[in-house]
């Protein structure tokens, strides 16, 4: 008999996985003409994060003008229901750049019509900051107590009010993304000169970050601007929420009143720095929304820990709007094309699948950073690259859009083409969490061939999601060293599967199915080294497929009738088990191209065209064993 190892799954609940597993995506021009959303629609994110970087989405000011005659909080209320009596008519609709392009950025209407398209739900960032306007917010800016109705500027918040009413109401109802998500302005405490400050931080100057950081090297008296200027912050800061909160009550107000009941949510304080924030503004906000970057998977749980604290003191959410190994500005050695890198985004996004208390308030939406290049400000950490004759090769990790209006990509060049394998990593993990949140159940070891307690593998980390009908085991194996042998034991779940699928990410496999097991029972395999491999306990019977048929659902400029360079198409396998019908793309198909140099198949059906070369390339969906479909790109 063969030695192995025995992990044995079991039914007691560990945590819950995000509601959702997303991503942030930046730089979105020429929305119509790239391949992006195809490439998001493989990604199998359940929600996207938008309008980041910070951008002023008013394409002319909200001044002092605008503001007569609003002198205090009654004024602001009389001036506010006039806006709601009908606010598609009463709101200055041409102060808004929804409807114009938005540099590096994009068209906001525009592109946010592919999200709808896509059916992703859309986190807006409310990019609103006190310097919008000619005023300070509140009207003693060196007091670090809480401002009363007294001490707010009601002009400067009609300021900031307008610009949360206006974006609210247009993307949750006028427009088609319909958004039921918001957040407040990301990393408020990096927004220097965004904020009305006393006459004591004119000296400070552009090197603020380091002159106020807390670092106990700097002189006694910085260290306590540092203090100082957090506090100040976060009291403009909660007005802010306050402010935003009123407009989304408003706005759910407004449609039940016309009998359209919607539940619109704010998220805050979309930081790293976060409890001086949360302490203020914590009760106007419905999930503290916390930024992370570590390369050590220990740190997003002991963070996430005092994170999680904070918000179910308050029966709050938790989110995180912004994860990653790295943070601010990244050697250019640490691109995810390489295995380390990327095995150690694995080991990051299993440790954020895992983080939020089963019997918690939960954890709802985690968008990691960042999709793709052509992106504004970093070169990278993108799971998936366009055009790399526009990266910045220095090492000095340049901001695109600092280099200047030569560098802004065209539409050939946001052709995303180059996947990392962090990438398929990602569609593999946020596939176990699709529909969630899930249970992460136990799994306990036996060695029972060996005496040998080191015939257990070293450094295999286990994950187990509990989808309902699917049970998906997640094996992270970061070593140099495979690990022969590994038996997966579900008999302690008390539940009978249909199959069992085994599919990897390795050097030479992208998410790639390599077994499709009929029937029930344990599963005994090989993990390779360096890779990630997933084994799903299935409640679908694949191997009983009758039929296999392709349906295109493209959602870019190419097609499979004519796919010209880079352009993109995407297959679905669907499979007819039983007489119904069952989406197979992306659990139990293996996709291959005859070719597939001319024409690249990937393992969730993303089809896309590498070289300008007009010959017909043949494209085989198989269920392995079952059935099979071929189409051909032309």
């Amino acid at each position: 008999m063969r030695r192995y190892a025995e992990i044995r799954l079991l039914p007691r609940v560990q945590a819950r996985t995000p509601h959702r597993l997303g991503l942030n995506v930046e730089l979105q021009e020429n929305a119509a003409a790239t391949n992006l959303w195809d490439w998001i629609a493989d990604s199998q994110a359940a929600c996207l994060r938008e309008f980041h970087p910070e951008v002023e989405l008013r394409s002319r000011p909200f001044t002092v003008a605008d503001a007569a005659g609003i002198a205090d909080r009654a004024g602001f209320d009389a001036w506010r229901r006039r806006l709601l009596a009908d606010p598609d008519a009463c709101i200055p609709w041409d102060r808004y750049a929804f409807t114009r392009p938005v540099p590096w950025l994009g068209v906001p209407d525009e592109f946010l019509a592919k999200v709808a398209e896509l059916g992703l739900p859309a986190l807006l960032s409310l990019g609103y900051a006190p310097k919008q306007f000619a005023r300070p917010l509140v009207i003693d800016v060196a007091s670090t107590a809480d401002p009363d109705d007294a001490g707010i500027d009601w002009g400067a918040a009609a300021s900031a009010y307008e610009y949360y009413l206006a974006e609210i109401w247009h993307y949750a109802v006028r427009h088609a993304v319909q958004a039921r998500h918001f957040m407040m302005l990301n990393e408020p405490c990096n927004r220097w000169g965004w904020w009305y400050l006393p006459e004591e931080f004119a000296t400070v100057g552009s090197d603020w970050w380091t002159t106020l950081s807390w670092n106990d090297d700097l002189p006694a008296g910085q260290r306590a601007l540092g203090e100082r200027y957090f506090s100040l912050v976060a009291i403009q800061h909660a007005v802010l929420c306050r402010l935003a909160r009123q407009a989304l009550d408003d706005v759910t107000a407004v449609l039940a009143a016309r009998g359209r009941q919607v539940q619109l949510r704010l998220s805050g304080p979309t930081d790293v720095i976060w409890e001086q924030f949360w302490s203020r503004s914590g009760r106007q906000l419905d999930a503290c929304d916390w930024h992370h970057y570590h390369p050590d998977p220990a740190t997003f749980r002991l963070g996430y820990r005092a994170v999680e604290a904070a918000a179910a003191s308050l029966g709050k959410q938790t989110m995180i709007s912004e994860f990653g190994r790295l943070s601010g500005g990244t050697p250019i050695t640490e691109l995810l094309f390489g295995m380390p890198q990327s095995l150690e985004v694995a080991d990051l996004l299993m440790e954020v699948l895992a983080l939020a208390d089963p019997h918690g308030p939960g954890l709802g939406d985690a968008t990691f950073y960042l999709l793709s290049f052509p992106a504004t400000h970093r070169n990278y950490k993108q799971l998936v690259y366009g055009n790399m004759d526009t990266l910045d090769w220095s090492g000095r990790d340049r901001p695109m859009w600092g280099r200047g209006e030569a560098w802004r990509p065209t539409a050939e060049e946001q052709q995303l083409r180059w996947p990392t394998p962090a990438y398929h990593i990602f569609r593999m993990l946020a596939r176990a969490c699709q529909g969630g949140p899930h249970a992460v159940i136990d799994a306990g070891w036996l060695n029972p061939t060996s005496a040998a307690p080191h015939d257990i593998p070293a450094g295999l980390r286990v994950q187990v999601i509990d989808q309902g009908g699917r049970v998906v085991v997640n094996l992270l194996n970061r070593t140099a060293a495979a690990c022969p042998g590994v038996r997966l034991d579900p008999a302690a779940l008390g539940r009978t599967c249909a199959c069992r699928l085994v599919r990897a990410v390795t050097v030479e496999h992208a998410d790639r199915l390599l077994e499709l097991l009929p029937g029930d029972g344990a599963v005994t395999l090989d993990v390779p080294a360096q890779s990630l491999v997933q084994v799903v306990f299935d409640s679908v019977a694949w191997h009983r497929a009758g039929v296999l048929r392709l349906e295109e659902r493209t959602h870019g400029p190419g097609d499979s009738a004519a796919l010209g360079l880079w352009q993109t198409t995407r297959l679905h396998a669907i499979a007819t088990i039983d007489g119904v019908e069952i989406d197979a793309s992306t659990w139990a198909v293996q996709w291959d191209s005859a070719q597939d140099q001319l024409v690249r198949a990937g393992q969730g059906g993303l089809i896309q065209r590498l070289r300008a070369v007009g010959e017909p390339v043949v494209i085989t969906a198989a269920i392995p064993g079952v059935v099979s479909r071929t189409v051909t790109i032309r």
